[in-house]
C-alpha cells in the first residue's frame, strides 16, 4: 500500500488520540477525524505564519509601501 505524507501523519495522530484515551475499541471513524481536524489546524497555522512572514518582510505582496522619503523644502 502506498500512503500519502499527510495520510501517514493522520494514521500517526489518531493512533496517538487512541492510546491517550485508553485504546477503546470501536472509536476508530472518531479519532481518524480528529486527527484530521488537528492535522488541517496545524497546517492551516503554518500557513498563515508563512503568509505573514512574506508580508512581513516588506515586499510588493504586503500591499504596504515603503515610505517616501523626506522632501527638502527651498523655504526657510
Amino acid at each position: 500500500m502506498n500512503m500519502t505524507h499527510d495520510e501517514q501523519r493522520i494514521r500517526e495522530r489518531a493512533y496517538r488520540i487512541w492510546e491517550s484515551e485508553g485504546c477503546p475499541e470501536g472509536q476508530e471513524m472518531k479519532h481518524w477525524c480528529e486527527a484530521c481536524e488537528q492535522i488541517e489546524a496545524e497546517d492551516a497555522a503554518a500557513r498563515t505564519s508563512e503568509e505573514t512572514q512574506e508580508t512581513a518582510s516588506g515586499g510588493i505582496e504586503s500591499g504596504v509601501a515603503p515610505p517616501m522619503p523626506d522632501r527638502q523644502s527651498d523655504e526657510p
